[in-house]
């Protein structure tokens, strides 16, 4: 299936993506944050008695600025010998920016010096499980949040299998938001910027059946995996994985368009 091309003003053919292109897209999505997913699960594990993104923050920010930027990470990863380019953490840094921008409204307070740099919320949001994200009220954020703050104020010293975790974690991160910045950018790499939501947007209303709930701005579940079947190139195991990366989780019966969309598009 194939989005129906457009004219411009002037009336020139627009560039138009598949749904096979945009369906693609999810599963190596999906497939490059699996490992994210599974290094910052164990380093949960290993973090116990406190907040994970307080202890986090207290070995990113050496300096006790009350920010962390892409360069603290990079440095950080570099004294521990991990050998992460600094394209890598500036896309870490963006996507993190990202998550919280397009998920809550209850955006730290503090006034950070530039886009390269990171909140303390930031970070607790970036580190909570995909599925935990979706569904977790910003009163629990708040919640989340003060608990960290706390950690920081904690003279404790963080211990070794902990940071050991952390920079585990933090360099998959890293490597999977740069892939994952050039998957996107694949995906929309014939048509300028400021047309790219617009392209994306419309392939992606092909997702909800006619006369479904796509004007309130949701895709639903079912609509997607039937578009997936489809398509006929598809397992009903790979629309899962498909819908796991767009709603949060396979059971989870619809989804927000626009933040569907948004999950598409290359992080600025």
């Amino acid at each position: 299936m194939v989005v129906d091309a457009a004219t411009d003003s002037a009336g020139h053919v627009e560039k138009g993506l598949t749904v096979n292109d945009v369906l693609t897209c999810i599963l190596r999505l999906r497939s490059i944050e699996e490992p994210v997913e599974s290094a910052k699960a164990k380093f949960h594990s290993t973090a116990t008695g406190g907040s994970v993104a307080g202890t986090a923050f207290k070995l990113f920010d050496r300096g006790g600025k009350g920010y962390v930027t892409h360069t603290d990470l990079w440095q950080m990863l570099a004294r521990a010998d991990r050998q992460v380019p600094l394209e890598s953490t500036s896309a870490l840094v963006k996507q993190m920016r990202a998550h919280m921008l397009h998920a809550t409204s209850a955006v730290s307070q503090i006034q950070l010096p530039s886009s390269m740099a990171l909140s303390l919320e930031h970070l607790c949001w970036f580190l909570l499980p995909t599925s935990t994200r979706r569904v977790l009220s910003e009163a629990a954020a708040l919640s989340l949040w003060q608990s960290a703050e706390h950690v920081l104020q904690a003279p404790d010293a963080v211990p070794q299998q902990v940071k050991a975790e952390l920079y585990e974690f933090s360099e998959v991160a890293a490597e999977a938001a740069a892939e994952a910045q050039r998957v996107k950018l694949e995906l929309v790499s014939s048509v300028p910027s400021a047309e790219r939501r617009s392209l994306v947007t419309r392939t992606v209303l092909n997702f909800a059946a006619p006369g479904s709930v796509a004007d309130a701005g949701l895709v639903l579940g079912q609509d997607f995996r039937g578009l997936v079947r489809q398509q006929g190139c598809w397992s009903d195991e790979d629309g899962d994985l498909m819908w796991e990366f767009v709603a949060g989780e396979v059971a989870c019966p619809e989804t927000d368009l626009d933040n569907l969309v948004t999950a598409l598009l290359p992080v600025v």
